[in-house]
């Protein structure tokens, strides 16, 4: 397609199936075209929802329209509802961030020297103490501070994954905590 047909194409009504039709047939100025006509528009429109990560909704738009352009009909209409797909992954993945967010922050997390204090005061009595543990406590506990592992060499040896180490951890000294307490 020359740039004066491209020009033609842009100014008339059929124009979206003319450049899709020439992008389908393998040519890239047709894209090109397509994609200085509807990039703007689709810019504002994700700005206007989003607000931010505009250029990436765009480019994953435009993505999406080449994997797919010999099954777009009508143009426009695509270019938008993919946009709106998009915009909707976007915020149900930030609502997730959000929600693991809130959840790591609520989990007390185990202060180093906080806790060597307390399995201290435990190794006195520490026959007495870690049967009150769960086993997975236990183990995680056993291999952080009694096996001396580093987190990502015991998350290895028990098969877990580092948070979730972590957390049984903090866990097991809560507990112990609470034990020593009513103690």
């Amino acid at each position: 397609m020359s740039d004066s047909e491209l020009c033609d194409a842009l100014r008339g009504d059929a124009a979206d199936s003319v450049l899709l039709q020439a992008f389908c047939s393998g040519d890239q100025t047709a894209f090109a075209a397509i994609h200085q006509r509807y990039a703007p528009e689709l810019r504002g429109y994700v700005k206007r929802r989003l607000g931010h990560v505009v250029e990436d909704i765009v480019q994953e738009v435009f993505l999406v329209l080449a994997q797919r352009a010999h099954r777009v009909d009508p143009l426009r209409g695509f270019l938008y509802k993919i946009a709106r797909d998009k915009i909707a992954d976007w915020q149900r993945k930030e609502v997730l961030q959000a929600r693991f967010t809130q959840t790591e922050q609520s989990e007390p997390a185990y202060e180093a020297d906080d806790a060597e204090e307390t399995l201290r005061e435990v190794a006195k009595d520490l026959d007495k103490w870690l049967p009150r543990l769960t086993e997975r406590e236990r183990v995680a506990l056993q291999a952080i501070y009694f096996d001396e592992l580093s987190p990502q060499e015991a998350s290895a040896k028990l098969g877990i994954a580092q948070v979730t180490l972590r957390k049984q951890v903090s866990r097991a000294i809560v507990r112990l905590r609470a034990i020593l307490a009513i103690s």
